[in-house]
């Protein structure tokens, strides 16, 4: 037996008891998916060769969640690439517990992680902490946790936590170990309270960074603390960036950032390094309110950030992000007729794009805004798509 899958949801001694007496009998196993497993069961598999993805649902029967001494021993699951835990009565608690009961560090590629109850505030930054002492920070690339919380119907919560659930950079800090992380997501109804220094601090140990999402679907809740200054500083220090889904404050202001981006880029230009914000793909900003006096403003800073990008996408919610997307659409294709015009112009000493002109686009009229908006019409079924995942 090489791969086995099974789905069942009882937490009772009989099914996990039949596990164990037949899963070690499979020596070649490569794949397991199944519910609840004793302890006998999580030992075997911590030590199996040949064990290559499992995914189980916690709590395990008969293991000590949380316990140093939990059974596991100096297991480290020498094989394993893909760990998932889904937990529906132990939260980040037993997978806490699960890491905390390996006696070294597995070769882990990928971690997810789904908790379907009210979480604790320390939570997630004992998941975290337990994370990086029982993964080997040369393997792991990919982090997925997920907290949700369901009423006795099965309907998931809306409420947010209280603002002792927040995520802070000492709940991340942890994660700075793993250099070679490609994809960073964490999803819930946690408070973010996260600044500038603190996400560029975080973001310049993970130089490999392609996905990067922290409450994608509720948003951080509280007003960010991450301003127009720290999301280009971001851009610059993960360049391999694809995908974000962060929120940001959008009154922060955008002055002098637009020429010191593009100094930057003709800068990585020069020295044949990576562009910044050349990978972007999709950026979406979950909770974060643009005042309609701003729409312009801030589509000329998305306009220069992702002008070496131009299959980027911008959404966000609320209200306005669409006339953004819009307006970034407009700018971004007058910068292109002017690098085109520029390019066929080699007595022209001032590069390919005008570092004002995005500026000067900025306070332009309204020309051309109103085909502009039979545009967001056809935009508007994509968009609230998206917002909805």
């Amino acid at each position: 037996m090489n791969h086995f899958g099974c789905d069942h949801q009882s937490e009772s001694f009989r099914v996990p008891y039949i596990l164990s007496q037949v899963i070690p009998a499979w020596t070649h196993l490569k794949s397991l998916r199944v519910g609840a497993i004793n302890g006998a069961t999580w030992v075997h598999l911590a030590q199996h060769r040949t064990l290559h993805r499992l995914e189980v649902r916690f709590p395990a029967v008969d293991v000590h969640l949380g316990s140093p001494s939990a059974p596991g021993g100096n297991a480290v699951f020498p094989a394993l690439d893909k760990l998932t835990l889904r937990s529906l009565s132990w939260g980040l608690r037993g997978a806490t517990g699960l890491l905390r009961s390996t006696g070294g560090r597995g070769s882990l590629i990928d971690l997810h992680v789904d908790s379907c109850i009210q979480p604790q505030p320390t939570e997630l930054g004992d998941f975290t902490s337990a994370v990086a002492d029982h993964c080997s920070a040369e393997s792991l690339t990919n982090f997925y946790c997920s907290e949700k919380m369901f009423n006795d119907w099965g309907l998931e919560i809306a409420d947010p936590y209280d603002a002792e659930f927040g995520i802070t950079f000492n709940t991340l800090q942890p994660l700075m170990s793993f250099s070679r992380l490609e994809s960073l997501m964490i999803s819930g109804k946690r408070l973010v309270l996260i600044k500038d220094d603190e996400l560029l601090e975080l973001a310049s140990a993970w130089p490999q960074l392609r996905v990067l999402g922290i409450n994608a679907k509720a948003g951080w809740i509280v007003t960010s603390r991450v301003t127009f200054i720290g999301l280009a500083k971001l851009i610059e220090v993960c360049p391999l960036l694809m995908n974000l889904y962060i929120s940001i404050d959008t009154s922060s202001p955008t002055d002098n950032i637009i020429s010191n981006y593009r100094d930057n880029m003709d800068r990585a230009s020069s020295t044949e390094t990576q562009v910044p914000g050349a990978a972007l793909r999709y950026l979406y900003f979950p909770r974060t309110r643009v005042d309609a006096r701003d729409v312009k403003r801030i589509a000329a800073f998305f306009a220069v950030l992702l002008v070496n990008s131009p299959h980027a996408t911008v959404y966000g919610t609320p209200e306005n992000w669409l006339k953004v997307s819009s307006a970034i659409r407009r700018i971004t294709n007058e910068l292109r007729r002017t690098v085109l015009a520029d390019n066929k112009q080699p007595e022209d000493t001032s590069g390919p794009v005008s570092r004002n002109r995005a500026s000067e686009l900025e306070t332009d009229s309204d020309e051309g805004q109103i085909e502009e908006e039979h545009e967001e019409d056809s935009d508007s079924s994509s968009y609230e798509s998206c917002a909805s995942e």
